[in-house]
Formats: C-alpha cells, sequence, structure tokens
C-alpha cells in the first residue's frame, strides 16, 4: 500500500469505531487509491490485471465495504502486479523476514531510488512492515519516535508504504527512497492471527520488530 493509503489506516484507530466510522474510512483510502488504479488501468498491460483493482476501488470508494480489504481478487490481482513489476521493471530489492521476534534482512544501508520491499511472514502471527523516513534533523530513535504521541511521531517521520502478511505470506510495495534515515515498524498488535482480525496485545514493535536503515 502507498503513502497515502498507508498513512489515512494508520492514523485512524478503528478500535471502538463505529459501523459508519469505518465505513467512511474505507471511502477515504479507496478515494485516494481510485485515481492512482485508473491511469494504471490505462496503460499498464493486461498481464497486470488492474482492472479488478479498480473495480474495487470504485465499489470501495462509492460503498465503503470493509470487505474490499479481504477480496480474494485484491490479493490475486496484487500479487500479479507485484510479481510482473518485480520481473519487468528493474527495481532494487529490499527483502525482509518477519519472525515473531524482530525483523531480518534489514540493511545499515542501502542506495536511494526505485526499491521494492518485500516482507516475507516467517512467524505464527500476522505481520507489517511500515516503512517511514525520519525528518531531516530528527535524532531519536524509532522507539523513541514511537514512545511519543501520535501527532508528535507524524512530525518526526513521514510514512512511505506499508506491507503486510499472515504467516507464510509474503506482501510487495514499490517505493522511490530519498537520502536520509529509515524506518521498518510493526504496528499491529500482539496476538494479530490474520491481517483482518486485529489482536488485543501490545504493538509488536515492543517486542522487536522494529529497524532503521539509512538511505545513501
Amino acid at each position: 500500500m502507498d503513502g497515502i493509503g498507508a498513512e489515512l489506516l494508520l492514523n485512524r484507530d478503528l478500535t471502538f469505531a463505529s459501523p459508519e466510522q469505518v465505513q467512511e474510512v474505507v471511502k477515504e483510502v479507496w478515494s485516494r487509491q481510485e485515481p492512482l488504479l485508473a491511469t494504471m488501468d490505462r496503460q499498464a498491460p493486461a498481464e497486470m490485471d488492474t482492472g479488478k483493482l479498480l473495480e474495487l476501488a470504485r465499489r470501495g470508494a462509492a460503498a465503503g465495504d470493509v470487505a474490499t480489504f479481504a477480496s480474494p481478487d485484491l490479493v490475486a490481482a496484487d500479487r500479479g502486479i507485484d510479481q510482473y513489476m518485480l520481473r519487468e521493471c528493474g527495481y532494487g530489492q529490499l527483502n525482509v523476514d518477519a519472525t515473531d521476534q524482530g525483523f531480518q534482512g534489514v540493511p545499515d544501508t542501502t542506495s536511494a531510488g526505485p526499491v521494492a520491499v518485500s516482507l516475507r511472514n516467517r512467524g505464527q502471527d500476522a505481520h507489517q512492515a511500515v516503512v517511514s523516513r525520519a525528518a531531516d534533523g530528527v535524532t531519536e530513535t524509532y522507539p523513541e519516535i514511537l514512545a511519543l504521541p501520535l501527532d508528535q511521531q507524524l512530525q518526526k517521520a513521514t510514512v512511505l508504504g506499508m506491507v503486510q502478511a499472515d504467516p507464510g505470506g509474503v506482501d510487495t510495495v514499490f517505493l522511490r527512497l530519498t537520502p536520509g534515515r529509515h524506518g521498518v515498524v510493526d504496528l499491529l498488535p500482539q496476538g494479530t492471527t490474520s491481517v483482518d482480525a486485529p489482536g488485543g496485545g501490545p504493538p509488536n514493535y515492543t517486542v522487536g520488530l522494529v529497524a532503521e536503515f539509512r538511505v545513501t
């Protein structure tokens, strides 16, 4: 998921939200994604099957149907687009493994430019990797940033994109990285067995699922 969609979801606490509030968030997320998908559908080869994603986006934007986020069509189309872009578009790759105790494979440094960030879930719980860039001049570590109130966190770092996967799954997001300090964080609650069914524990970053890397 790109930065706009990821930030919208991460900045909404839906734990105690009413069905109407959830519906409005779904509408907002898909409304932001729809223009991008419409452009892709006009320009992308048929092999990418962007039409299914555009159809879901229009349905979600119009009706706020939360089931669009878990649709098999979404999973299949997203996987097909990822595979095509990895094969044909020459992206650099950043492959990250998540266990229930931490991330593996996050480099100390990587080069600026377009990159495919792939998360492979090797844990028993669902995991995510939220990629962000710390603002220039920020000196706090990512654990220190995460200890701040949400509004202050958003002043310290900008969300670029998010991937998340159930146990055994893989997800990919395509980003353009610029020089600076970046973080990878799992905000899902402990005990989350599926990305569609959040658990009730503290966030996964509190047990080690947080890492930093520098883009040069």
